[in-house]
């Protein structure tokens, strides 16, 4: 959903508010004051629609990519309204009843000197106080002999892996998720840094996903050695993780990453939404690929950036 900021919405909400010839005189008290009024714009057609604000009423939109607004408390996510009203041929505006400052106007004259005013009484000089003694200086204690070194103590566990700085994803019990790197490529999901991995979560069903594209075997049957086309994977890096299937993905199904340079592979199979495709042909940009985890299962959602 693209997004325009209107700060020279002013004509338009005229435009919208202009009442018709005949209406009867109006009930309501004039609005004073600054209002972002949210709608929806189709560009073809120049139609307007006012939609619900943004939904919970304190939520940042900024985490969506749209400007934030008076009121809005970072890091609480929008789930309604909004843009989530557009439709796939509308953008969102947002609507400034109030419009952008008018350039400074030129420095009036000056005005004329005032009359000066009657001089105050001068205060009473306060007492100077008293000066502090001086305490005498501390004798020096001799130094202590220096203590034997004791043994290595033995190494302690491996910690528990720690949430990442900025931005955190927490599930519906306030567990971590992954640490936020950007946003989804749809409203309603977000990057995250999960395991040394890349993917992206689902906000709302709490569900995983990775790179959807093709995997290709070097086997019959989906089976041998796993390669990613290099014209596939042009956008993505090593540590993204790559799930065969469009959508959240399913929990505890295969998930990949790359593992070296492109080469030229023989293909017996392609693997994609649960479906072994057999053919036979090679693949010159091949990317060999592993798999290096399964798709966790959908976290108990909705879930909360923090």
């Amino acid at each position: 959903m693209r997004r325009i900021q209107a700060g020279l919405g002013m004509l338009l909400l005229a435009v919208l508010l202009m009442p018709t010839q005949g209406e009867a005189a109006p009930n309501a008290v004039p609005y004073s004051g600054s209002l972002i009024i949210p709608a929806c714009y189709k560009e073809i057609s120049g139609g307007v629609r006012i939609v619900t604000p943004w939904h919970p009423k304190s939520c940042d939109p900024a985490l969506l990519g749209y400007p934030a607004e008076d009121g809005s408390l970072p890091g609480t996510p929008c789930l309604a309204g909004g843009a989530f009203d557009c439709k796939s041929n509308e953008v969102f505006v947002s609507i400034n009843t109030v419009g952008p400052a008018g350039p400074m106007g030129p420095q009036g004259p000056k005005g004329d000197t005032g009359p000066a005013g009657p001089a105050g009484a001068a205060g009473a000089v306060g007492p100077a106080g008293p000066a502090g003694a001086v305490g005498p200086a501390g004798t020096a204690g001799p130094a202590g002999l220096a203590g034997s070194a004791g043994p290595a103590g033995p190494a302690g566990a491996a910690g528990a892996q720690g949430p990442a700085g900025g931005y955190r994803v927490l599930d519906a019990d306030g567990a971590l998720v992954g640490g936020v790197i950007g946003m989804g490529t749809v409203v309603g999901r977000v990057v995250i840094l999960r395991d040394g991995m890349l993917w992206e979560v689902n906000l709302g069903t709490g569900g995983m996903q990775g790179w959807a594209t093709t995997v290709w075997f070097s086997g019959a049957s989906c089976t041998g050695t796993p390669y990613i086309a290099a014209d596939e994977a042009a956008g993505i890096a090593p540590q993204n993780a790559v799930v065969p299937h469009a959508g959240d993905a399913i929990g505890g199904e295969s998930a990949y990453r790359t593992t070296g340079p492109a080469v030229s592979a023989t293909i017996a199979g392609a693997f994609y939404e649960g479906l072994c495709m057999p053919m036979s042909g090679w693949l010159s940009g091949a990317l060999p690929a592993e798999v290096f985890t399964t798709v966790p299962a959908p976290f108990h959602s909705p879930l909360r950036i923090q």
